[in-house]
C-alpha cells in the first residue's frame, strides 16, 4: 500500500471514530452454491457409483454417477489392434484418486480406456433453475492438472459442461463422445462435429487443431490458453448476466485473466434449462489410433486430466464500480512489465499490463565515409523496456513502472483492459488520471517520448492498434491516431490528443487529469490539468462516444525516434551519450474513472458567448464554481486577449513588494508576499452561495492587482436596457484590512492600442480612491476606524462591520437623456444616487456612466489595492502584516438587463374602463417578462380583497389579479407590489379603478308614451349583464318640470321607481301627469341608497 493510501485511511479512520457512534454496515448475500464436489465425501468404496435405470428426470443426490450406458465396444471401429495394446474397463474411466497432486485429499482422475463407446460421460444435478440463476453471477471455479507422467492425445479429452433433459429423460448428449466427435472444439469452425458442446462447455482440457497434441484450456467453443503437463493450474470462469438475457465472459487461469468474444455463450434462458452438471471423456478411437503406432500403443489407465473442487455459483452482482481500471503497480510480483508470451490478442486481456509481443530494439546507425556505422546499439532485452521500482514519488510510497532506454525502441507498448463498454460510459463523464516523473540525470532526450491512451482493436489483429512501428516519426504524429492518445510527449513537450499544451521540466513530479464531459451530440468536451493548471483541449480529434465505446484496452507506450535522440546525445566526436539500462521517465497510478457529469466540474470555456448563449437576460454571472484552480491565474503575458476569458485572470503587471518607499517604515513590518497567490478560490461553502468563493489574500503592498474576464457588455446588449448589477462580500473578523487598503469590483474599457483593460492603480503611492468613479460599480475603501462602501463614487455606507456578509444590488435604469438614474441597496439601505460631485472649483463631475460610455466597457474586475505608507503605518516590526492572510471575500458577482419594467396598460376592463363586475379580476401589462409575484403584497381598499395574482404561462408580461368582496359601481384604490422581473427589479404602482354597475342601460331607447289611462309613462330599457351574481336593483326618477318659465323652471312633479332586474327588462313609470310645453327629465341610478348615476340624464318633451 502506498503512503498516500495508508495516510488516507488512518485520516479515515480517524473521522469516523471521531464523528460516528454507530454504523450498520448490511452484510453482501453469500454466493449460492448451484454444485460442487471435492471428490472427498458422499462417495460409497471411494467409487463412483452408475446410474441405475435410463431416466434422469429425478435424479438426485449431491454426487456424480456414472451413464448408464457407459461401457466398452471392442468392435473394429473403436479398437484398433494395431495400434491399442487391450481393451480398457468402463469402470476405471473416472477414478477417485489420493494425493494426485492437484487439490487436496481425493481428485477426480479420467483415464484412458481403449474402445470406450460414445455414453463416456457422469452426471449430477447442476442446482441451476430460473430463480436460482436470473439476475446472477455465475462462476465456475476448478484445481486442474495433467500430470507430466499422462495419456493425453488428440483423440481423448475431458469436459466439465452443463446439459438439459432430453425428450427422453436423458441428458441431450447421451451419445456424443465416441467415434463420431473428431474434437467437441476445434480451431477451424467449419469443423461442426462438437457444436452441441459450444454452449455448454464450462471447462474443456483437449488439442486445438489435428496437427498437434499440445493440450489447451477451452470454455464455451474459444480457446483460453495453453496448458504445461505437469503444472498445476487455478481454473475461474464467471458469467455475467447483462440487461438483455446475455452474459459476458472472463476466463483466468493462475490469474491471468482472459475476455471471451462470447461467440457461443448461452443465454440466461438457455442456461436456465441446464438441468445437469456433467464430466464427459472424449475417446475419438480414429484419432486415438492416428496418435499411437503399434511400436508405442495406446495404454489404459493412463491419466487424461485431474480435477478437483469443482463449483458453480450464483450471486448478486456487486455494485458495478465506477473504476474501469486503475494500476499504481503495487501488486505486480515481476521485476519487468512480461511480455506477450504470444503474438494474440487475449494476451492483453488482463487486469495487468502486458507488454507488446513484437516490442524491437534497433540500432541507429549513420554512414561515415562510406562505411555504416552503429551510433546507438540495439538492446538485446526490449522487453527490458518497463522496470519496476520502489519509491520513486516523493509524496507516495510503493512501485511505479520505469520506462527504461533499450536502445532505439519502435513498438515500445503495453497493454491491459480499459473495460469500458457502451454501458458503462452511456451518459457518463471520464476521467483519466496519471502521475510522472523524468530523472533529472537520466538519458532523456527530445528524441524519446512516452504516452497513455486508449485503444481499439480491428477485426483479426492480434494487438491493439495504437502502436508505432517507425523509428522515423515522433509519438506527436499522425503515425499513431491522434484520437487514442489522453497524453504523449515529444521529449519536454507535452500533448493532449494532437495538441501541444504544456512544456515539461526534468526532476518534477506531475499529477496529470484529462476530463472528458459529455456533449448531447455524442461528442465529449476536454479540460486537461497538469499540476493545478487546467485548460479546455481544443481539438478536433477527442473521440466520440461511439468511437470510445471500442476503446477496450488502456495502453502505456515508449518510443524512439532514432534521429533525435543521437541528437539529443551526441558528444563532440560524434558518438552518442545515450545508454542502454538507464531510467527514462517514472510512470504511477494510472486511472481512468466514470463519474456523473453533475460531479464533474468543467472550466468555462474561453470563446466569448454568443446572444444565443448568455440568453435574454444575463451578461455577467461568476460564482466560482466551476474553477478547479486553487488560486486565480495570472496573465502569461501583456496582452489584451489575455483578459478576454470567460473566467478571471491576473493581471500580467500585478506585482507585490515588502518593502514600502518610506525608509522608517522598512523594519519588516511588511512580509514578502506572492502575487500569484493574490486571489485564493476557497472552496469549503463558508461563504456565498455553493461552495466557491473569491478569497482576496494578503500578499504584501499590492499594485495592479486586478483580476479581469469579459463583461459581455455590448451598445446593443443594452440599448433600453435596466441593468442589476448584484454580489457580496465579507471582511472576515480576523482579516487584517484596515487603513490604506482598498477592493472594488470594475466595469472599465480599454484605452485605443491598450493591453490591459482601465481600471487598475500602478503605483502603491496611490489609494483605491483615485479609481475612476465611473468605473467603480462597488468600492470598499478601508481607513483607520472604519471602511466605507461605495457605489460610482458616492457614500452608501461608513461603517462596514468585519465579520458581516453584505449583499449589494445596484440598479441602473436609463432614461431618454442617455443617462442612468441608479438605486444602490446594501442590505436593507438603500440609496438613489445623485450621480455627480462638486469639485473644489464649484464645478459638478459626472460620476455614472452614459449609456453610450457603459457600452464600452467589455470588461469586468475585481480589483484589490494597498497604499504603500497607509497600510505600512498600520503594522510594525513586532506587528507585522503577514502574507497568505483572508482579506476579503467575493462572489456572486452578477450583471443582467431587462426591458423597462414599467406599466403598459390594463385590460380586461369595460367599455368604460371599469372593473368588469361579471369576471371581478384585471389584466396588467408590463414591459418586461415577470419572473416571480408575491400576490400578498398587492392590496385593495374599500373591504375588497385579493384573491390570487397570476402570471400569465403564454405571455409573461401579463399578470392577471382577482378580486373578492367588490361591490357594484363602486372606487378602488389598488397598491401593486411584489412583482419581480428575471433581474431581480421589482414593479410597484397605484392604480384607481371603479367597478361597473352590472347593468347596462339602453339610453337611446328611454321613452315617454301615452298610457293606457290617458296619462304619461316612461320606459327604461334595462339589462342585467351575463356573469354578473350580485343583485342588482336600480332606480329610475322621473322630474316633470313646468316648461313656461325657461329661465326658472319649476318641478311640477318627480315619480320615483326601484325594481330588480333578473336579465332584460323595462322599468316603466305610469301615471306622469304632463302638460304640453312641461319638461321630462329621467335619470337612472344604480339604487336609491347609493344614488350613483348609471348614465346621463335624458330630457323628454
Amino acid at each position: 500500500m502506498k503512503l498516500k493510501r495508508f495516510l488516507s485511511l488512518l485520516a479515515s479512520a480517524a473521522i469516523m471514530a471521531t464523528t460516528v457512534t454507530a454504523v450498520t454496515v448490511p452484510a453482501a448475500a453469500a454466493p449460492m452454491t448451484l454444485f460442487s464436489d471435492d471428490f472427498d465425501s458422499g462417495y460409497t468404496d471411494n467409487k463412483i457409483s452408475k446410474h441405475s435405470g435410463e431416466d434422469y428426470s429425478g435424479l438426485a443426490g449431491n454426487v456424480f454417477e456414472t451413464s448408464d450406458g457407459i461401457g466398452i465396444n471392442s468392435g473394429a471401429d473403436y479398437f484398433y489392434l494395431d495400434n491399442m495394446a487391450e481393451t480398457g474397463d468402463a469402470d476405471k474411466v473416472f477414478v477417485l484418486q489420493d494425493n494426485a497432486g492437484v487439490g487436496s485429499n481425493n481428485a477426480l482422475n479420467v483415464t484412458t480406456q481403449a474402445g470406450l463407446n460414445s455414453s463416456s460421460w457422469m452426471v449430477k444435478n447442476s442446482g441451476i433453475t430460473s430463480d436460482n440463476i436470473n439476475g446472477k453471477v455465475l462462476t465456475f471455479t476448478a484445481d486442474v492438472m495433467i500430470p507430466a507422467d499422462n495419456g493425453f492425445n488428440k483423440g481423448n479429452g475431458v469436459f466439465v459442461y452443463l446439459d438439459a433433459l432430453g425428450a427422453d429423460n436423458k441428458p441431450t448428449t447421451k451419445t456424443s463422445f465416441g467415434k463420431g466427435l473428431s474434437y467437441a472444439h476445434y480451431e477451424n469452425e467449419s469443423n461442426k462435429d462438437g457444436e452441441a458442446m459450444w454452449k455448454k462447455t464450462l471447462l474443456g482440457i483437449e488439442s486445438w487443431n489435428w496437427w498437434t497434441s499440445n493440450p489447451c484450456i477451452i470454455a464455451f467453443g474459444e480457446k483460453v490458453q495453453n496448458i504445461t503437463p505437469g503444472t498445476k493450474y487455478n481454473y475461474k470462469l464467471t458469467l455475467t448476466p447483462d440487461s438483455e438475457g446475455k452474459y459476458t465472459a472472463k476466463a483466468s487461469v493462475n490469474g491471468t485473466d482472459y475476455e471471451l468474444v462470447g461467440t457461443y455463450l448461452p443465454t440466461v434462458a438457455e442456461m436456465s434449462a441446464y438441468k445437469f452438471a456433467m464430466i464427459a471423456e472424449k475417446a475419438n478411437p480414429y484419432n486415438i489410433k492416428t496418435s499411437y503406432t503399434s511400436e508405442n500403443q495406446y495404454q489404459n489407465d493412463k491419466t487424461i486430466a485431474l480435477l478437483d473442487n469443482l463449483s458453480l455459483t450464483a450471486a448478486v452482482p456487486a455494485p458495478e464500480s465506477d473504476v474501469l481500471y486503475s494500476d499504481d503497480f503495487n501488486d505486480y510480483t515481476v521485476e519487468y512489465v512480461d511480455k506477450a508470451a504470444e503474438d494474440k490478442l487475449s494476451c492483453y486481456n488482463t487486469d495487468k499490463y502486458t507488454l507488446r509481443y513484437n516490442v524491437e530494439s534497433r540500432a541507429y546507425k549513420q554512414t561515415v565515409d562510406g562505411v555504416e556505422k552503429i551510433i546507438i546499439g540495439k538492446s538485446s532485452s526490449p522487453q527490458n523496456i518497463a522496470k519496476l521500482v520502489d519509491d520513486k514519488f516523493g509524496t507516495t510510497g510503493g512501485k511505479s513502472v520505469q520506462l527504461t532506454s533499450q536502445g532505439i525502441v519502435v513498438n515500445g507498448y503495453m497493454y491491459r483492459k480499459s473495460n469500458i463498454t457502451e454501458n458503462k460510459i452511456n451518459d457518463k463523464a471520464l476521467v483519466f488520471n496519471a502521475k510522472f516523473k523524468i530523472p533529472e540525470d537520466g538519458m532523456y532526450n527530445g528524441g524519446v517520448g512516452f504516452a497513455a491512451g486508449l485503444s481499439p482493436v480491428t477485426d483479426g489483429k492480434t494487438a491493439p492498434d495504437a502502436v508505432c512501428g517507425s523509428e522515423n516519426v515522433t509519438l506527436d504524429s499522425d503515425s499513431v491516431n491522434h484520437k487514442y492518445k489522453l497524453f504523449a510527449t515529444k521529449g519536454l513537450d507535452f500533448y493532449v490528443f494532437d495538441k501541444m499544451m504544456w512544456t515539461l521540466e526534468k526532476g518534477k513530479e506531475y499529477s496529470y487529469t484529462l476530463k472528458l464531459y459529455p456533449n448531447s451530440d455524442g461528442t465529449y468536451t476536454a479540460a486537461a490539468t497538469l499540476n493545478g493548471d487546467e485548460i479546455l483541449v481544443d481539438s478536433a480529434n477527442i473521440p466520440t462516444k461511439d468511437e470510445l465505446k471500442t476503446y477496450g484496452y488502456s495502453y502505456i507506450a515508449l518510443h524512439n525516434h532514432g534521429w533525435f535522440t543521437y541528437a539529443g546525445s551526441k558528444n563532440a566526436d560524434g558518438t552518442s551519450s545515450y545508454e542502454n539500462d538507464k531510467p527514462l521517465v517514472f510512470i504511477d497510478d494510472v486511472s481512468l474513472e466514470r463519474k456523473n457529469p453533475a460531479e464533474v466540474t468543467m472550466p468555462k470555456p474561453d470563446t466569448a458567448p454568443t446572444d444565443e448563449e448568455l440568453g435574454a437576460y444575463k451578461l455577467l454571472d461568476e460564482g466560482f464554481e466551476d474553477y478547479t484552480v486553487d488560486y486565480v491565474k495570472k496573465a502569461s503575458a501583456n496582452e489584451l486577449i489575455q483578459y478576454q476569458k470567460n473566467s478571471f485572470i491576473l493581471n500580467y503587471n500585478a506585482y507585490s513588494t515588502a518593502t514600502p518607499k518610506t525608509e522608517s517604515q522598512q523594519d519588516g513590518r511588511i512580509v514578502a508576499g506572492d502575487i500569484t497567490k493574490l486571489g485564493k478560490i476557497s472552496k469549503d461553502g463558508r461563504f456565498g452561495n455553493g461552495n466557491n468563493y473569491l478569497n482576496i489574500q494578503s500578499q504584501a503592498l499590492v499594485q495592479n492587482g486586478t483580476m479581469w474576464q469579459r463583461s459581455n457588455i455590448t451598445a446593443d446588449r443594452i440599448a433600453n436596457k435596466t441593468l442589476v448589477f448584484k454580489t457580496k462580500f465579507k471582511i472576515p473578523s480576523d482579516s487584517q484590512w484596515g487603513r490604506g487598503f482598498g477592493a472594488a469590483v470594475v466595469l472599465a474599457d480599454t484605452a485605443t492600442g491598450g493591453k490591459t483593460p482601465n481600471g487598475s492603480i500602478g503605483s502603491i503611492d496611490m489609494s483605491i480612491e483615485q479609481l475612476n468613479d465611473k468605473y467603480c460599480i462597488a468600492q470598499m475603501v478601508g481607513s483607520a476606524d472604519s471602511t466605507t462602501f461605495r457605489v460610482f463614487g458616492e457614500n452608501i455606507a461608513t461603517d462596514l462591520t468585519k465579520g458581516k456578509e453584505y449583499d449589494v444590488t445596484v440598479t441602473m435604469v436609463p432614461n431618454a437623456d442617455g443617462k442612468y438614474m441608479v438605486t444602490a441597496k446594501l442590505n436593507d439601505e438603500v440609496k438613489t444616487l445623485a450621480g455627480k460631485k462638486a469639485n473644489t472649483d464649484g464645478t459638478e463631475t459626472e460620476t455614472v456612466p452614459t449609456v453610450e460610455e457603459l457600452g464600452n466597457y467589455a470588461f469586468a474586475g475585481v480589483t484589490v489595492h494597498t497604499n504603500g505608507w497607509n497600510t505600512s503605518q498600520g503594522f510594525s516590526a513586532s506587528n507585522q502584516y503577514q502574507p497568505d492572510r483572508d482579506l476579503i471575500y467575493f462572489d456572486d458577482v452578477s450583471l443582467k438587463r431587462a426591458d423597462a419594467f414599467v406599466f403598459k396598460n390594463i385590460s380586461d376592463l369595460t367599455s368604460e374602463n371599469e372593473i368588469d363586475m361579471s369576471k371581478k379580476y384585471i389584466t396588467l401589462n408590463l414591459g418586461e417578462a415577470i419572473d416571480k409575484v408575491d400576490a400578498k403584497k398587492i392590496t385593495i381598499d374599500n373591504g375588497a380583497t385579493v384573491n390570487s395574482a397570476e402570471i400569465d404561462t403564454t405571455d409573461r408580461k401579463k399578470l392577471k389579479i382577482t378580486f373578492d368582496n367588490l361591490k357594484l359601481n363602486t372606487g378602488y384604490t389598488i397598491n401593486v407590489a411584489g412583482v419581480v422581473n428575471p433581474i431581480g427589479v421589482e414593479y410597484s404602482d397605484t392604480i384607481s379603478l371603479r367597478t361597473s354597475a352590472g347593468v347596462d342601460v339602453d339610453y337611446a331607447n328611454i321613452t315617454l308614451e301615452e298610457g293606457t289611462d290617458g296619462k304619461k309613462k316612461v320606459n327604461v330599457p334595462i339589462t342585467k349583464q351575463t356573469g354578473i351574481t350580485d343583485t342588482v336593483k336600480p332606480a329610475v326618477i322621473v322630474y316633470v318640470y313646468d316648461g313656461s318659465n325657461a329661465d326658472a323652471p319649476l318641478i311640477k312633479k318627480a315619480y320615483v321607481k326601484e325594481e330588480e332586474v333578473t336579465n332584460q327588462t323595462n322599468i316603466e313609470i305610469t301615471g306622469i301627469e304632463a302638460s304640453a310645453g312641461d319638461n321630462v327629465r329621467v335619470f337612472v341610478w344604480d339604487g336609491l341608497s347609493s344614488m350613483k348615476p348609471l348614465t346621463q340624464r335624458k330630457d323628454l318633451n
